[in-house]
């Protein structure tokens, strides 16, 4: 086995800790769930599946379970939920909606199921547009829900089996995967749901669309093998993760270009975390660089990273999920010092503050007096 970035031997780690150790981070076991699949874009809302069915869990609130038969994805404000469900006329397994006011809502299927009716995958900001698969006989068919809270077919590309599995923020655009010339090959749809190959025309490569960012410029997925982006700048380019013998698999990418992910071999995963402009490291030592305690030496699975950058989630086989905290460095100006022109960035920046916001330090949206104390406890390191 290749590998390119391998577990840090002790000199690699007293070599980096210095250049991370301004940063923090904190590991939590999401210990009533068996995974995490979806949060919100702040990362204060988490959905995921556990013994009672569907949870959706915040650090405010705890667990709220809400039944059916998981939950896969969440709208931008937590108010919508996509999982699935015993459809009430079929008894069948089917996509479908749960909001605190309706329950569960099941979103049907395509009128010729194969065992199950559909099954969930993505959903839009605002939880208007969910995406998946449904069965016509046994075939497998991308569908999305319509006004109507039913399922509609998109455009059924190369020689089989289709599935949805993500969606943009405002539900233009639709990723996943066709029946390639020789297994799963990435692709795409569109707002008026006619779809293409990403390698045209046959699908030679195998591979999957596994995530795509809220503005739907990027495109992540992988690509015989290889994790690869897609922006119509840059066409397809692929880039090395943990292992040149395992296939890498992004599943999410922060504002700033931070890729969360994990490698695969048979049933063995590696968690990774990717920074713009380095290398790909494994999540578990990169939670060692920064000094957490607590968290397990082997991450599997990250699922999914805030638009900050600054929450992740993930879950390990057989085990639970979990979320990572990551409290960025008070060092706003990157003088080496915390001092004076960190305080004025701060107060410059006082009030409402979204996105990648350096003077955000609790990450809560809004620059205040907790952010100011912690720059102060900071003050002349």
């Amino acid at each position: 086995m290749t590998i390119k970035t391998l577990l840090l031997s002790p000199i690699a780690l007293a070599l980096l800790t210095p250049l991370a150790s301004a940063q923090t981070a904190t590991f939590t076991w999401l210990d009533q769930s068996f995974s995490a699949n979806d949060m919100t874009p702040d990362g204060r809302i988490v959905v995921g599946d556990s013994a009672s069915g569907g949870y959706i869990w915040s650090q405010e609130d705890g667990y709220t379970f809400i039944g059916g038969m998981g939950a896969v994805a969440v709208s931008d404000d937590g108010s919508v939920v996509l999982g699935a469900v015993e459809d009430p006329k079929t008894g069948a397994q089917a996509a479908g909606i749960w909001t605190a006011d309706a329950g569960w809502q099941s979103l049907g299927g395509l009128g010729d199921p194969c065992g199950s009716l559909s099954s969930p995958y993505e959903l839009s900001a605002d939880g208007a547009v969910a995406v998946g698969l449904g069965w016509i006989g046994c075939n497998a068919h991308a569908v999305r829900s319509t006004p109507e809270a039913e399922l509609e077919g998109l455009e059924h590309l190369a020689q089989g089996n289709n599935r949805a599995s993500v969606v943009s923020a405002d539900g233009t655009l639709i990723g996943g995967f066709a029946q390639g010339s020789f297994s799963r090959t990435p692709a795409i749809w569109h707002a008026d749901g006619t779809g293409e190959l990403l390698d045209p025309p046959n699908g030679d490569v195998v591979g999957e669309v596994h995530a795509i960012s809220d503005d739907g410029l990027t495109v992540l997925g992988e690509w015989n093998g290889d994790a690869f982006y897609r922006t119509e700048e840059e066409g397809v380019v692929t880039f090395p993760t943990l292992f040149a013998s395992w296939t890498g698999v992004p599943c999410d990418l922060a504002d700033d270009g931070t890729i969360v992910g994990f490698d695969i071999q048979l049933t063995s995963r590696r968690a990774w975390i990717k920074h713009p402009g380095e290398d790909a490291i494994m999540l578990s030592n990169y939670l060692t660089l920064l000094g957490t305690e607590g968290h397990p030496s082997l991450l599997e699975v990250a699922q999914a990273i805030s638009t900050n950058g600054r929450v992740i989630i993930g879950h390990n086989a057989f085990s639970m999920g979990w979320i990572i905290h990551i409290t960025p460095d008070p060092d706003l100006d990157g003088d080496g010092t915390v001092g004076f022109g960190d305080l004025l960035t701060l107060l410059a920046s006082w009030g409402p503050c979204t996105g990648a916001c350096v003077a955000d330090l609790d990450g809560d949206g809004i620059v205040g007096f907790t952010d100011l104390l912690t720059l102060l406890a900071a003050w002349g390191t």
